[in-house]
């Protein structure tokens, strides 16, 4: 069981017990509006944590092995809840993206019928967006989220070569590395 400080923020945030550095909890950040979301971006770290220390939010927790452990180990007691709200928390993101799974098939990514209008805000040149995709793929990759990650991936690589004057080969090579992570040593060196 996670003891440290940061695994205890994290921890409480994924039960619905705690808050981000901003007071917010995840419920509150999973119902906020696509604006809402496009605009700020200091919770995307508290969604999606990583090894490594955001450049963007310095204020989140980093992910540790143990916290991992937590996520990932059906045997373990906050087993189900972190994966429900981690779940919710994919679903909503992938929303934001145009992009839905069904209950019936949750490692299954696909487009919504409201794709298009949703590529708008973010399949433009450069976008920020992209480097958020990163950490998702990443997160979902050691969070226990694999199956999922590699499904999105598989769409984001079609819409890639569908469109590659916007998404273009660097970005993909990063989206290809964040869900190759096999194992806590290769994920940290990747990060760093």
């Amino acid at each position: 069981m996670p003891s440290g400080e940061d695994d205890d923020l994290i921890l409480n945030f994924y039960r619905g017990t705690g808050v981000d550095h901003r007071g917010r909890t995840l419920s509150k950040i999973i119902q906020k509006s696509d604006r809402w979301l496009e605009e700020t971006h200091d919770y995307i770290q508290w969604l999606f944590p990583l090894y490594a220390r955001s450049q963007f939010n310095p204020h989140v927790p980093l992910l540790t092995d143990e916290l991992r452990e937590a996520f990932t180990n059906p045997a373990g007691v906050d087993y189900p809840i972190l994966q429900q709200n981690f779940s919710h928390a994919v679903y909503r993101m992938l929303i934001f993206y145009g992009y839905s799974f069904s209950p019936l098939a949750p490692d299954v990514v696909s487009p919504t019928g409201e794709w298009a209008d949703k590529a708008q805000n973010w399949l433009t040149d450069g976008n920020h967006n992209f480097m958020r995709i990163t950490r998702m793929l990443r997160s979902m990759t050691l969070l226990g989220r694999h199956q999922l990650a590699q499904s999105l991936h598989s769409v984001l690589s079609a819409t890639a070569r569908a469109h590659p004057k916007v998404i273009s080969a660097r970005t993909l090579s990063f989206w290809d590395s964040a869900i190759k992570v096999p194992d806590t040593t290769i994920a940290r060196s990747m990060e760093s």
